[in-house]
């Protein structure tokens, strides 16, 4: 089963707080290595007031992403995770906004 493009929901830990919260998240790889490690970017509800390299707002998608709220995919943020960290599958990004990813991803890392 293929996991990138895919949103789910994933304890993901905080840069500055050391903590761990359940939030949304977009798979941008498929598992490697021994342990099925997944590159991640967090989804983040609140209004994003000066967007970053690699932030992409998903304000008009929440209901074919399987999202509730208006969300601003924040690239700059991946992190890695355990696949046993992914729980609930959300939805999935379709081909339309995959470009727009990866381009960002190519700005954000200047590729």
């Amino acid at each position: 089963m293929s996991l990138k493009w895919k949103l789910y929901l994933a304890q993901v830990r905080y840069i500055d707080r050391g903590q761990s919260k359940l939030r949304p998240v977009l798979a941008l790889s498929e598992p490697v290595g021994k342990f099925k490690i997944v590159l991640v970017a967090p989804l983040y509800s609140t209004a994003v007031a000066e967007p970053l390299t690699g932030d992409i707002a998903l304000d008009n998608q929440t209901a074919e992403l399987g999202i509730i709220q208006p969300s601003t995919v924040r690239l700059h943020r991946i992190t890695a995770v355990s696949i046993i960290q992914l729980q609930e599958q959300l939805g999935e990004v379709p081909p339309r906004l995959r470009g727009v990813v990866d381009g960002a991803l190519k700005d954000l890392l200047d590729l």
